[in-house]
Formats: C-alpha cells, structure tokens, sequence
C-alpha cells in the first residue's frame, strides 16, 4: 500500500515502487496534476489506483461505524502512541522565517 497526496509525478513514482499487486491510494492532489500510474506497473506488476475521500469512507461506515472510529482515534490519541514533533512556534510578525522553515526538509526541519 502506498498513499498520496500530491498526484502527478508523485503517484507514478508510488506505483512504480509499491510490491507487485499493490494498491496506491489517493485522498489529494497537491500538484494540481492528474493522478498517473505508469501502464508498464498497471499491466504487467498489477498495480492499482483508487481515490478516497474520507466524508463518503465515514459515510459507509454508518453511525456506529464513525462513533467507534472516533472512541478508537480518540483512545489511540490519548495512549501517546501518537505525536507530532513541532518543528518551531512563530508568531505574525515571523511570517517569513516560518515559512522559509515550513519550506527546508530533512534533518533542517524536524517535525510540523
């Protein structure tokens, strides 16, 4: 299973390397661009492309499916399984230093 967000370049590159027989799933489209799966991945490897959005996934769920998920989130949040570091803490009149931090990768920016 591969999951994208972004479209384009991006979802080929995830069909290409998902196991033979995978799924690339996609909820956005950050670029702007077609979701792409190279034909070589979809015929010969079985690679597949489905698209989600999450109202229609909760929809199917039913009441009683949503209200468990969320006990399940909620219970999962609340263990600390789950964290996100903060990569830094700016305010207004710091706009650009945090957007130029927003815009560096790898070891420059830890964390959201």
């Amino acid at each position: 299973l591969a999951i994208d967000a972004v479209g384009g370049g991006a979802t080929e590159r995830l069909g290409r390397i998902v196991a033979n027989g995978g799924l690339v799933l996609t909820y956005g489209c950050a670029s702007g661009e077609a979701f792409r799966i190279d034909y070589s991945d979809m015929m010969f490897r079985d690679v597949r492309l489905r698209g989600m959005l999450t109202p229609r996934a909760v929809e199917r769920l039913g009441p009683r499916g949503e209200a468990a998920m969320r006990e399940e989130i909620l219970d999962t949040i609340a263990s600390g399984i789950l964290c996100a570091d903060i990569a830094g803490v700016y305010g207004f009149d710091q706009a650009a230093t945090a957007l130029r931090h927003a815009a560096a990768t790898g070891t420059d920016r830890q964390g959201k």
